[in-house]
């Protein structure tokens, strides 16, 4: 069985999950600060941020709980939210 089936992720038209709490690379990127994907990639490799999966694939997409991409953002500060340009 899958591993996003597993973990009851619904993925469709690429990464877009219907489970709010669950985000792929892009939006963690996006809140911590807009940085890049190898840096987050980095970062799990570090031990930094921790992923829930990985899904399958030679490039498989990693999925991460939005409450710990938030609770980095509370213990580094070194790392800018990103804001509403409004």
């Amino acid at each position: 069985m899958h591993r996003s089936l597993r973990l009851g992720l619904t993925l469709c038209n690429g990464l877009r999950m219907t489970h709010p709490q669950f985000i792929g690379s892009a939006e963690a990127c996006s809140l911590l600060g807009g940085i890049n994907r190898s840096t987050l990639t980095r970062w799990v490799k570090a031990g930094r941020l921790h992923t829930v999966t990985q899904l399958d694939g030679p490039n498989g997409a990693l999925v991460f709980r939005r409450e710990d991409v938030l609770a980095l953002l509370e213990t580094a500060p070194e790392i800018e939210p990103e804001r509403d340009a409004s």
